[in-house]
């Protein structure tokens, strides 16, 4: 991965943030066979900002074609403690983020 270009992988959520945390180029396939297809979704919603190209398989080679990865954008920069924020909020405890 370190010497890749371009990334094509499915648009399962570790692939993508492996590769997005590489900083390359990314497109992504999600599998249409999937119940509740929760990869098009992911992939749906980082293409719109972005962060990724989200192509089907049919669309793959027209993707490649035409990408310009100077359009893409990386993904901003987080502590992670948003989620576990919300969480202890749910759970009534002190969050994490806010005791240090």
């Amino acid at each position: 991965m370190a010497s890749a270009a371009l990334i094509i992988s499915h648009a399962g959520s570790g692939s993508i943030f492996e590769a997005l945390h590489a900083g390359k180029p990314l497109i992504v396939t999600p599998n249409p066979l999937l119940m509740d297809n929760h990869q098009a979704e992911l992939g749906d919603h980082l293409a719109a900002m972005q962060a990724v190209v989200c192509a089907t398989p049919d669309k793959l080679l027209a993707a490649i074609s035409s990408l310009d990865t100077s359009a893409l954008k990386p993904l901003p920069a987080t502590t992670g403690y948003g989620i576990v924020d919300r969480i202890d909020d749910f759970m009534g405890r002190a969050s994490v983020s806010k005791k240090q």
